[in-house]
């Protein structure tokens, strides 16, 4: 996560450019700048020297410095970024002061003294630096050329000339500020945009590419183009083709007077877009649970010789969101609900309706997904179509109220399982957490605090697998965990050794499909602080014939109650390269 990612309001422009828009404030730049403080490099050659006055050649042989960066600051400007360098002292030991003369008549004689050492005091550096977009990230360069200054302080044998003593201060200078030049735009550069466009998004493929930079006092704004597509394997069926996520792309306002470390704002479009790959994964198809509950509200209204009631839902159309600086609105198009029966002249269709749904959508946090996450309010449905079969008559007045009451329940839970994007991550030593999200015009934004990790939970809980009912071609497993501290737990499962499935807040799973003979299932826990059991829980069971039939055998490839993508969980990890100091700071206690 991830991370990556982007909002300045400058005078002379609209903001920067991009569906992802970032905006680091002073805290986050200084926490940059810390990050360029591991800077520690020895200025070495091994012969420096040229003509000098009536020597053909003075120079320092075995020439070395040590030159420690003590404290480094950034300063946004209007369009530029003044940085400041504090040095500790420079020092240097054990080199050679040299002239050399091939010319008999001059009084220039061949001279080597010892340079026993040699100390900077109060190194200090000022330059202006300019930012640009560079495809995955931005480049630093110098506005103009840096100015360094020192106290120099030396023990050298006697020099034969003063100015042979100044050389060698310039010199000094000169390739200090020549190595210094050179080495910090790369480190800066690193610093503030460290792994900010990577990160691993399991069943999404995404592309972040950087395409906007912009500087104002007191902030430093970002902007990137993103291309999302979900590649996984859906849930269930999921009509192909349709347009693709709709919604406007604007410069989002980020200020902030709660003084975060960075805000993060996403466009109208690129919030669909997220929205549209939870739909393509499957996430707007009705869970088992949900259709049971349907399933056995219905069963008491329809006729008494109809038997195995079954629902299904799906979505035609992806959603879409619409963000107001008054608030979120979320439209749902297409839905189709169909509930089906058998009776003795076979299958027969109960209820089949289409339905279009708008209602007033609210961002919330999720400690179960430490994720952020949609409510659902105000729910507004409309039949488009709906007809009845085999429904007693003196309820067929029942069925739409029935309806618009589960399908609001359905869809209010089914939002909340719907991470938008995870709210705590880790990285270059700290713990990031989104703790304030808010609908603005054309876009959502969040802001980012940062968080000492000693002050919070590193202890992982301990899963353990309760219950492994084995059928003839399926199995169902149990599990629990116990944890140091209270708080929502996810579970994970793997099947044979296989891939990890996505995090879940089941307690349980069905697995269909088994072959015959011996399989081993592990399963592990994660608490909201993102510590996941290193020691899986393990249980081995057998499938055979000569089990009893589980409930529901024999529905062949029906998908069971196992665990979705978590969908973007993540993806902003790669933030943690734009990281700032705050509540608590670190060395600091909470």
């Amino acid at each position: 996560m991830i991370p990556m990612l982007l909002a300045l309001l400058a005078p002379v422009h609209a903001g920067p450019r991009g569906d992802i828009q970032l905006r680091l404030f002073d805290p986050a730049l200084d926490a940059a700048a810390d990050l360029a403080e591991t800077y520690d490099s020895t200025l070495a050659e091994s012969d420096l020297g040229d003509a000098f006055s009536c020597w053909d050649r003075v120079g320092v042989s075995n020439f070395n410095l040590d030159v420690p960066i003590d404290l480094v600051g950034l300063s946004p400007g209007q369009d530029t970024l003044t940085l400041y360098v504090g040095f500790g002292d420079i020092t240097g030991a054990g080199m050679t002061l040299y002239g050399q003369d091939a010319d008999w008549f001059d009084s220039c004689p061949e001279f080597s003294v010892a340079i026993h050492s040699i100390a900077l005091r109060n190194p200090e550096l000022v330059g202006t630096l300019l930012l640009e977009p560079d495809g995955a990230g931005f480049s630093v360069s110098w506005y103009s050329p840096p100015l360094f200054s020192a106290d120099i302080e030396s023990d050298i044998e006697a020099v034969p000339d003063d100015l042979v003593l100044g050389f060698l201060e310039d010199t000094i200078v000169d390739l200090l500020t020549a190595e210094i030049e050179a080495a910090l735009p790369p480190i800066l550069n690193e610093s503030l945009a460290q792994a900010a466009f990577q990160g691993d998004y399991d069943d999404y493929a995404l592309d972040i590419a950087l395409q906007d930079v912009q500087l104002q006092p007191g902030s430093l704004a970002l902007g990137a183009r993103t291309e999302v597509s979900f590649v996984g394997r859906p849930a269930c069926a999921v009509p192909a083709g349709g347009a693709g996520p709709g919604g406007r792309d604007v410069a989002i306002n980020l200020d902030d007077p709660q003084e975060s470390a960075f805000g993060v704002g996403l466009t109208e479009r690129f919030t669909n877009a997220l929205l549209h790959m939870s739909w393509q994964s499957g996430a707007f198809c009705m869970r088992a649970d949900a259709t049971e509950a349907l399933s056995a509200r219905l069963a008491a209204l329809v006729d008494p010789d109809i038997l195995q009631i079954e629902a299904a839902a799906s979505l035609a159309e992806p959603p879409v969101l619409v963000l107001e600086d008054s608030g979120m609105s979320l439209s749902l198009r297409g839905l189709q609900i169909d509930v089906t029966g058998r009776s003795d002249s076979g299958d027969v269709s109960l209820v089949s309706a289409q339905i279009d749904l708008d209602g007033r959508a609210r961002v919330g946090f999720s400690p179960s997904l430490t994720a952020v996450t949609l409510s659902l309010s105000n729910l507004d449905l409309r039949f488009n179509d709906l007809s009845l079969g085999h429904i007693r008559p003196t309820f067929s007045d029942h069925i739409q109220p029935l309806l618009e009451e589960q399908i609001a329940a359905w869809l209010a839970a089914e939002l909340q399982r719907i991470p938008m994007f995870s709210s705590l991550y880790y990285g270059l030593g700290y713990a990031i957490v989104v703790d304030r999200a808010a609908p603005v015009d054309g876009g959502l934004a969040l802001w980012v605090d940062l968080l000492d990790p000693a002050t919070v939970d590193q202890v992982a809980p301990d899963t353990t697998i309760d219950a492994v009912e084995a059928g003839r071609s399926s199995a169902r497993v149990a599990w629990s965990a116990t944890d140091d501290q209270p708080g929502p737990l996810l579970w994970s499962y793997s099947l044979d050794g296989g891939a990890w499935s996505a995090f879940t807040e089941d307690v349980e799973t069905e697995l269909w499909g088994l072959d015959e003979g011996q399989h081993s299932v592990a399963v592990k826990a994660r608490d909201t602080w993102l510590n996941e059991d290193g020691s899986p829980a393990e249980a081995h069971f057998t499938i055979s014939q000569d089990n009893a039939l589980r409930g529901g055998e024999g529905c062949g490839g029906c998908a069971g109650l196992g665990p979705r993508s978590a969908g973007l969980l993540g993806l902003l990890t790669g933030l943690t390269g734009l990281l700032a100091r705050r509540r608590p700071r670190l060395g600091q206690t909470a």
